[in-house]
């Protein structure tokens, strides 16, 4: 089979994600021959020459798209940046077109290519709080007309799909995000650390000011807690409160490396999502990865995706937050380990990119 990975996205986590799904497509030698279109100043450019210098079923096209909103007009204006695209999809002639998350620059392009099968994974269904624009919106409804198969992170939101993009049930399909794994097995843990960490870009969205206002609580009772607050994004809103917990509360206001994330997770006793909305969350595969445990918000398909007995669901109210929090520091460091030993093992059973692309392949192949 020949599948082209269409990913004109540049930073952030979705490279990531793209990337550990053509590896795993990589791997396929005996039966795919891959074709991946990625901008030519991606985040993890090393990962994608590695595949190519490494796997001779991999041919790697690489594309000048933007770096800011002046490029991007520029581009969207300019009907030749589509052209060498184009032509380079329909000289390697794919059975499918596999676009692991959606680009702004995707609207000039699958119009182009209708003769071709199209499979597209949608990972917000609905924009975030902050995010919403009528402009992207339209985009992205392109993106999605213009598939074949839609796949979807999580089943909740199924029924939206089909009620406001006109999809038939048959068509979408759900692959759970899968997770990224620390390079070592997670050690059990021997004693506390404290430490409580959110980690992600830091967005309207995120629940910030919920966290902020839990912490206040926590620390009443749990007088040596920290707090890490680590991502890139803008925190003027909370930078005040912030200050106002003096070295309780540690900032990282920066990008991530992954040596970065792998040791912020280490160090810490679990991760927490206080989001006000959501589709779903990679940090919350991420902390299983690592051997952690999530505290997550019920908003979206977070619940989805914590299971019993490796994390915990609590309502977006500080007073949740923060009793849930308390709760955890209330339990022995055996219980935790055990929780943290049960995430971990659960990642590696159920979310391994090397599943997320048998489920791709078996969509492709039905």
């Amino acid at each position: 089979m020949k599948i082209t990975l269409l990913f004109l996205g540049r930073n952030g986590a979705g490279p990531k994600y793209a990337f550990n799904m053509a590896k795993e497509l990589a791997l396929k030698k005996d039966s795919i021959t891959l074709q991946i279109v990625i901008p030519s100043h991606i985040d993890n450019l090393s990962d994608w020459d590695f595949l190519a210098n490494n796997f001779e079923n991999v041919l790697i096209c690489k594309v000048k798209t933007y770096s800011n909103k002046k490029e991007f007009v520029k581009k969207i204006t300019n009907p030749f940046t589509f052209v060498k695209i184009v032509k380079d999809i329909k000289k390697f002639q794919p059975d499918w077109i596999y676009m692991p998350m959606g680009s702004l620059l995707n609207f000039g392009i699958l119009p182009l290519l209708k003769c071709y099968k199209k499979v597209y994974t949608l990972h917000d269904p609905i924009l975030h709080k902050g995010e919403q624009s009528f402009f992207i919106e339209k985009l992205r409804q392109i993106e999605i007309n213009s598939s074949d198969k839609i796949i979807l992170l999580n089943n909740y939101f199924i029924d939206y799909v089909i009620a406001n993009y006109k999809i038939n049930k048959s068509d979408i399909f759900v692959i759970p995000h899968a997770g990224f794994f620390s390079k070592n097995q997670p050690q059990k843990i021997e004693s506390f650390h404290n430490k409580i960490l959110f980690l992600g870009r830091i967005e309207q969205y995120k629940g910030i000011d919920l966290l902020l206002d839990a912490f206040e609580e926590i620390i009443k009772e749990k007088a040596n807690i920290q707090l890490t607050i680590a991502g890139k994004g803008d925190l003027k809103p909370y930078v005040e409160k912030i200050n106002s917990f003096g070295e309780k509360i540690i900032v990282e206001n920066n990008w991530l490396t992954d040596d970065d994330i792998e040791n912020l997770l280490m160090n810490h006793d679990f991760v927490i999502l206080p989001y006000t909305d959501a589709s779903q969350s990679g940090v919350i595969p991420l902390a299983f990865g690592n051997g952690k445990i999530a505290i997550a918000t019920n908003v979206g398909a977070l619940s989805e995706q914590v299971p019993t007995g490796i994390g915990f669901c609590i309502e977006p109210d500080p007073s949740e937050i923060s009793k849930k929090v308390i709760q955890i520091y209330n339990l022995s460091v055996d219980e935790l380990a055990n929780m943290n030993s049960k995430a971990y093992k659960y990642a590696c059973n159920n979310l391994t990119w090397k599943s997320s692309i048998e489920k791709l392949l078996q969509i492709l192949m039905n």
